[in-house]
């Protein structure tokens, strides 16, 4: 600075290795903040066309990338592959690098689709350019694998790795780290599935690698013993796994200390293999230290406190202490809930589809813990299983997808969405830190608490649609004569796993303390009952929903209706006075018309009460003066199915209208060479506009060719949907695919 001033390159050459010792200490805020400068400084001197000026975007662009904060990451990468390609060209080896580097935050930020192809081109760059066995082309395969393993695509994964691991072998040699990391990354493939025997020998190896060149005492150490000893745990040979498990938390306590997060995670790990033992009083102890360490550093909202909190759980539902049982299981709900309705603002679908999945087993586990109950046990279990099913049918599946829509639908709402997005990412980043070392939290959560008030504001139904609905308020919206019904279906995994489905039912009644649980049946009794009926073909859907023949005894086993299924449980609660049934269906009920069912000889259920079908009962508890909302109507009928498609840009979909009549009829079975014209949709749908045009709605209608595939997908792009969507025509189904092996049965070993 003294000798060649602050603007000279060497200063800022300097400035950035200072930065990356500050990156490699954890000390990000400092780094990023040098980067910059030394970016700057390049910038001006010896100017953009510069190497080194690429080299420092991709150092601040990683910089941001390991904070998650992926949105300002993006723009750098991005510009520094520009300049990459307008200096070396693109069939050069360091634009190929540039687009890893590009595909990587891709990876990161779960845009699976936006970094496959980048890493395949990068890959052809490296190979023509340093060949196959350098091991620059080893590294790209093992990150395109692990967007494989991040995809479920387990064997084509497995494929690069074994590339991978083989490049590094040969080209670093089998005692270098590098060379222990795909070992470790192979094993925990291999573990994840089940495959332990494979896992053994890599694991055991990369043990060996870190022990030759990080020592014993280092947390590598110990983090790749632990999950050694999961390997042996999988292999059965339990005491040599316990013994290992408290090894490696012995290295983790001396090289990281007991206050560290993954000192305490790995408590949990021995927690959880206690407790599959039945060593329950070995096991509570560590998740309550767990929970604690984990809580002060990462706290209770972090995924590994959570995990360790569910173990804890399934602990005190099998001991039958449901008091404290209960008061987890409502600590955990809002805080999930929370966190995925906050994701949706900035997380990638991929990434959303990974919270979900959780957020399903959670639930499993939440249902399954409430059927396994004695019925007259006291407890907040339908209270929040009501919540969670409002979340997950409701929130989750409906209303996400219309707030992602509203914040993009002007350029208004997509500025403020995509300054929400970038605040919410570096939240999400700051929560990822121990507590004491998040900064600007505060701010940064009011900033994006008031963008989305602006979001609120701006876009008609956006607060609706963003909007947590409880069981209070559905119920609070019911009618005195009026019940809701969710209806549930759930694996039964608790107290032991089995393969059985069961349904039931969440009652909600006027004025009740809580929703009412209600078991029905069991899946395969229904299967049963379809696949008795269909020995009549013809009369097969009458049969069904009949009330003949029930209480028949047939085969030695009593014959049951779908009445006695679904609904005899239901009304032996007491309906009394009921009229009105707001309801929900779910799994295999999406399938019935439950108004058909038949209560008696002389009755459907239609007759007892008006039944109104909803996605989910969460509707009930919204504002009924949606602004958004529309009383359009759109319906379609008098299909002309001879019609060529009219849009050749979308030849190459797979749309019904470009089908032939035979590939149709070879997917659904149908008999005669083509679909018949229905004369009477054309009926149908000019009653229904007649019927609904004078109660205020706006009809239009669709007919003969002009009621084609292309057309209804293009419902409310560019506008807003209809509310009354109408379509009579033929239904089919194609069959289901067939499922690809399952990984479990083992990858095979052969090398590429």
């Amino acid at each position: 600075e003294k000798t060649l001033g602050k603007d000279h390159p060497f200063y800022g050459s300097l400035l950035s290795e200072v930065a990356s010792l500050y990156q490699t200490l954890g000390q990000n805020d400092q780094a990023l903040e040098l980067y910059q400068v030394a970016l700057n400084i390049a910038e001006k001197t010896p100017g953009k066309d510069h190497p080194d000026y690429s080299a420092y975007l991709n150092n601040l662009a990683y910089c941001y990338d390991i904070v998650g904060r992926f949105d300002e990451a993006l723009p750098l990468y991005s510009e520094a592959l520009e300049l990459t390609a307008n200096t070396y060209g693109e069939e050069h080896e360091e634009y190929g690098l540039s687009l890893n580097n590009l595909a990587a935050l891709y990876l990161n930020m779960g845009q699976f689709d936006k970094a496959e192809p980048l890493f395949l081109r990068a890959l052809n760059i490296i190979e023509i350019r340093l060949g196959k066995e350098h091991i620059h082309y080893a590294n790209i395969l093992s990150r395109l694998a692990s967007l494989y393993e991040s995809l479920g695509q387990d064997a084509k994964a497995l494929n690069l790795y074994l590339q991978s691991e083989k490049i590094i072998r040969d080209v670093l040699g089998p005692e270098h780290a590098e060379y222990g990391g795909i070992l470790i990354l192979m094993a925990g493939l291999y573990q994840a599935n089940g495959e332990y025997e494979k896992a053994l020998p890599r694991c055991q190896q990369a043990l060996e690698i870190i022990e030759k060149t990080l020592g014993k005492q280092h947390e590598y150490y110990g983090t790749t013993l632990s999950n050694l000893a999961i390997i042996y745990a999988g292999l059965g040979q339990l005491d040599k796994a316990e013994s290992i498990h408290i090894q490696a938390l012995e290295i983790i306590a001396i090289a990281l200390g007991k206050a560290h997060p993954i000192y305490g995670f790995d408590l949990t790990t021995l927690a959880d293999f206690y407790l599959d033992l039945g060593g329950h009083r070995k096991a509570e102890p560590l998740y309550l230290e767990a929970l604690v360490i984990l809580e002060n550093a990462l706290g209770k909202a972090d995924p590994w406190y959570a995990r360790t909190r569910s173990g804890l759980t399934f602990l005190y539902e099998l001991e039958s202490r449901y008091e404290e049982s209960d008061a987890l299981m409502a600590e955990a709900l809002p805080l999930e809930q929370a966190t995925i309705a906050r994701g949706i603002t900035f997380l990638s679908e991929q990434e959303l589809a990974s919270y979900i999945e959780v957020q399903q087993q959670n639930s499993a586990d939440l249902i399954a813990y409430l059927y396994a109950r004695p019925s007259i046990q006291v407890s907040v279990l339908p209270d929040l299983t009501y919540d969670q099913v409002l979340f997950q049918k409701g929130f989750l599946l409906q209303a996400a997808a219309r707030l992602q829509t509203l914040a993009t639908s002007t350029p208004e709402a997509t500025e403020i969405s995509s300054d929400l997005k970038a605040y919410r990412r570096r939240i999400a980043g700051e929560l990822s830190k121990p507590p004491a070392e998040r900064q600007d939290l505060e701010e940064l959560d009011a900033k994006a608490n008031a963008l989305e008030q602006q979001l609120a504001r701006t876009i008609a139904g956006y607060a609706e649609a963003q909007k947590q609905v409880h069981w209070k308020e559905v119920q609070n919206a019911l009618p005195g004569d009026a019940i809701a019904l969710e209806f549930i279906n759930f694996e039964v995994t608790f107290p032991d796993l089995t393969d059985s489905i069961m349904y039931g039912v969440l009652l909600l009644r006027p004025g009740a303390s809580q929703p009412l649980f209600i078991p029905l049946f069991e899946e395969k009794e229904f299967n049963h009952l379809l696949d008795a009926n269909k020995e009549r073909k013809a009369d097969y859907v009458n049969e069904l929903y009949a009330w003949a023949d029930r209480g028949m005894v047939k085969l030695g086993q009593e014959k049951k209706s779908l009445y006695d299924l679904i609904w005899s449980k239901i009304e032996e609660t007491g309906l009394e006075g009921i009229k009105t049934v707001y309801y929900s269906p779910s799994g295999v009920l999406h399938r019935l018309n439950l108004s058909a069912i038949a209560v008696d000889d002389e009755t459907i259920l239609s007759d007892r009460y008006n039944l109104v079908a909803m996605n989910s009962t969460r509707q009930l508890g919204l504002p009924s003066n949606d602004p958004s909302q529309t009383n359009d109507a759109l319906l379609v009928g008098g299909v002309n199915f001879e019609v060529e498609t009219t849009h050749p840009e979308l030849d190459d979909q797979p749309l019904l209208a470009s089908r032939s009549a035979s590939e149709v009829q070879a997917s659904t079975g149908t008999r005669g060479g083509s679909w018949s014209f229905l004369k009477w949709t054309e009926k149908e749908v000019e009653r229904i506009a007649a019927t609904i045009a004078p109660e205020g709605y706006q009809v239009d209608t669709l007919f003969g060719s002009n009621a084609d595939e292309e057309t209804i997908k293009a419902i409310g792009l560019g506008k807003s949907s209809p509310r009354v969507l109408h379509i009579a025509t033929h239904g089919f189904f194609f069959p289901d695919p067939e499922l690809a092996p399952s990984f479990r049965r083992g990858l095979g070993e052969a090398e590429p």
